[in-house]
């Protein structure tokens, strides 16, 4: 437990300081340990994973896990990241 909680500080301090990229990494990290998600880290991996550029990833986490979906701001992140994804298809 004690380590959990120290990964979820580090993501927590890595994306306070700027670093998306770095905090998502964590957090999945954390994620992949304990798929029970003991430190809540799915309720600002959505958040992280549009402010790292990666928002293809929200589509991977709501099909690997489905209990994500129904999280509070998680439809909102969905919604941005496919419009994200339409924005950058060719004309």
């Amino acid at each position: 437990r004690p380590f959990f909680t120290a990964l979820h500080l580090h993501a927590a301090g890595l994306s306070q300081r700027g670093c998306p990229a770095a905090a998502l990494a964590a957090a999945t990290l954390l994620l992949s340990l304990d798929r029970s998600d003991p430190t809540s880290v799915l309720l600002w991996l959505d958040s992280l994973a549009l402010r790292a550029g990666r928002p293809h990833l929200l589509a991977e986490l709501e099909r690997d896990l489905p209990v994500a979906a129904s999280l509070p701001g998680w439809a909102f992140s969905a919604a941005l990241a496919a419009r994200l994804a339409a924005a950058e298809l060719p004309a």
